[in-house]
């Protein structure tokens, strides 16, 4: 019976190992293959792209690879450089600013046939870069100024209450209230993060880091005694109480000179030098504060006019005194302005409608908008340096990037199309 069995199966085993001994197998480098072999991955700076990549497994017969790049059109990739099968780096030498650039990487074999080209990547080169604040997921990003490439995430123990620093300083200083009530100073380099010792914060609502020092002023909103707090390079040197109240923040006004404290119902100017001489403005009663701003020596503060869709913009000099007010039919409730194109950037809120952003005249009047809809925005930016607008959208978890002429460049997603910052809140320029 055995020998039988032997009998029976042999001419089936002979069939399957002639079959597979005539199948060839699949040429890795075959475009017909179907089997995509390098993944590729971008790295910016103000002024280079690199290109990284790696083999999905290893291969045999690899000659080397070939880069294939485009300047604004994403669909004409042309050859552009080639390297050797041991280069899985290269940067690129030849980049213009506010330039999109999109590349693809195909595997060469014997021959001189390619594989299948990696995934198209792409960037858009500016000179700055951004530090987030993302609330949601307690987290500090770091990113290219097309917002498409994530150089660093630093993870917090909480969600800060408020954040400083400027371009030239290594820190970013960061407030947190309940549970922690401290300040913290995370290095940009690394992303440790130190507290600094001896002293309990209610509410840190506020902070302004000063350029080409190490000197942070915080604003701590606490029950009673509300108070304002000077530090030097993490050294408390000084301590004020200021009127009590509900604050939404503070800023470094235009010219450098003074803080600019927004409560509810007032705003006050301290200047650097004489901080017993601070400069009171209180909003009419009928009116909150919404958001502010400063331009030079003067200060902007957008208010809403209680119980009406009516928001108000109002100008006060260096003394405190109302220079002139602009009041909206509507209610715009955050604010910022384009010196480039003398105009008002403002977030536009309607009962049933989707927010937008609109491009002010500085009489008030609406003269043009971005395209996009946006929910709950949290911050405007308008860069001094090369006029591009930022719009930090909450509620779509995305940062948004436009010229100078309002046209659409890039958001916060990563080259598969995922949004990847939560909740971003604030944003410095580097």
């Amino acid at each position: 019976m055995k020998n039988l069995f032997i009998r029976a199966i042999l001419p089936a085993i002979f069939f399957l190992t002639a079959g597979c001994a005539d199948r060839q197998p699949t040429n890795p480098f075959d475009p017909n293959s179907g089997v995509t072999l390098v993944d590729l991955s971008l790295q910016t700076d103000s002024t280079t792209i690199a290109l990284n990549w790696s083999l999905r497994h290893p291969v045999n017969g690899l000659a080397g690879f070939r880069i294939y790049r485009s300047a604004e059109k994403a669909d004409s990739l042309e050859l552009y450089a080639e390297t050797g099968p041991d280069i899985f780096q290269w940067v690129d030498p030849g980049l213009n600013l506010r330039t999109w650039y999109y590349y693809q990487i195909r595997a060469v074999g014997g021959g001189g046939i390619e594989s299948l080209p990696s995934s198209r990547q792409s960037a858009y080169l500016g000179t700055h870069r951004y530090w987030v604040l993302s609330r949601s997921d307690f987290a500090v990003y770091d990113l290219s100024y097309d917002l498409r490439n994530l150089k660093a995430r630093y993870d917090l123990a909480y969600s800060p209450r408020s954040w400083a620093s400027t371009p030239d300083n290594p820190f970013i200083w960061l407030g947190y209230g309940s549970f922690i009530n401290s300040i913290s100073r995370l290095t940009k380099s690394s992303g440790e993060e130190n507290v600094i010792p001896g002293e309990m914060f209610s509410r840190p609502i506020g902070m302004v880091a000063i350029p080409g020092t190490q000197r942070v002023y915080v604003l701590d909103d606490r029950e009673n005694d509300d108070r304002l707090l000077t530090y030097d390079n993490g050294q408390k040197r000084g301590e004020m109480l200021i009127p009590d109240g509900e604050y939404l923040g503070m800023i470094l006004s235009g010219s450098g000179r003074q803080l600019i404290l927004a409560e509810n119902r007032a705003l006050y100017q301290i200047p650097l030098s004489a901080p017993g001489q601070r400069r009171d403005y209180a909003l009419p009663a009928e009116t909150r504060s919404l958001d502010f701003f400063s331009v030079g020596s003067r200060s902007y503060l957008l208010s809403a006019v209680d119980n009406s869709q009516q928001s108000r913009l109002t100008r006060i000099d260096s003394t405190g005194s109302a220079e002139s007010s602009l009041t909206f039919a509507v209610t715009y409730y955050r604010i910022a302005y384009d010196p480039r194109q003398d105009r008002y950037l403002a977030a536009r809120y309607i009962p049933g409608e989707v927010d937008r952003v609109m491009d002010l005249g500085t009489n008030g009047g609406e003269v043009g908008l971005l395209p996009e809809s946006f929910v709950d925005i949290s911050q405007i930016v308008v860069n001094a340096e090369d006029g591009s607008i930022l719009i930090l959208d909450g509620g779509n978890s995305l940062i948004s990037l436009y010229d100078g002429d309002r046209r659409f460049i890039s958001t916060s997603r990563n080259s598969r199309g995922e949004r990847y910052v939560g909740t971003p809140y604030r944003l410095l320029i580097q």
